[in-house]
């Protein structure tokens, strides 16, 4: 059985992606499932196994052989989402590879979190945040970001400054999709 602590860290889903054969970066993969989370898909269980399945292109028997981790690691993804004070990071490269890598890593998380959001939310949930909330545009112009930034100070304030802005925009909304999606949800509740 894996240990919670275990299953969220960088090195430990890159290894896992490439023992699998996965076609898809960390950073990508994080922001994708980040993405369904944000948009109401419930990441956790059977369910979460399957969207796995799909994201990484692994027949569903393949990542069963292995159940343990993949819970283990969805629950983790979920609880540090959830952390209380805004404690939720996005999986990105490491700060001692090259600027240019981070930035294709952050390029590559909104990249999977843009998807992800948009297999999670219906048409109209998706126009009524497009009308109030910049997230998505902004998180797009990130996708289109120059990868060839020279190593300044300037720019490490920059980077740092965009992950900062991704990881609340993200919290944010989250938090605007709860209540843009509540009143759907009561209404499509049956009453007894």
């Amino acid at each position: 059985m894996y240990a919670m602590t275990d299953t969220l860290s960088w090195n430990d889903i890159h290894s896992k992606l490439i023992e699998i054969e996965a076609p898809i970066s960390v950073p990508e993969y994080h922001g994708h499932l980040i993405g369904r989370h944000v948009g109401g898909h419930e990441i956790i269980g059977s369910a979460g196994m399957k969207m796995i399945s799909e994201l990484t292109a692994v027949p569903l028997p393949r990542l069963i052989e292995d159940a343990d981790f993949w819970k283990a690691h969805m629950a983790q993804l979920i609880q540090n989402f959830e952390k209380e004070n805004y404690g939720f990071q996005p999986l990105l490269p490491d700060d001692d590879l090259t600027l240019a890598e981070r930035l294709f890593g952050l390029s590559n998380w909104c990249t999977g979190f843009l998807n992800g959001v948009g297999c999670a939310l219906d048409a109209s949930a998706a126009a009524a945040l497009l009308k109030d909330d910049d997230t998505l545009s902004d998180f797009t112009e990130i996708t289109n970001i120059d990868f060839d930034a020279s190593e300044t100070n300037e720019n490490e304030a920059l980077y740092n400054e965009l992950v900062e802005y991704v990881r609340l925009a993200s919290l944010n909304m989250h938090e605007n999709l709860k209540e843009l999606l509540a009143p759907e949800r009561d209404e499509s509740e049956s009453v007894h």
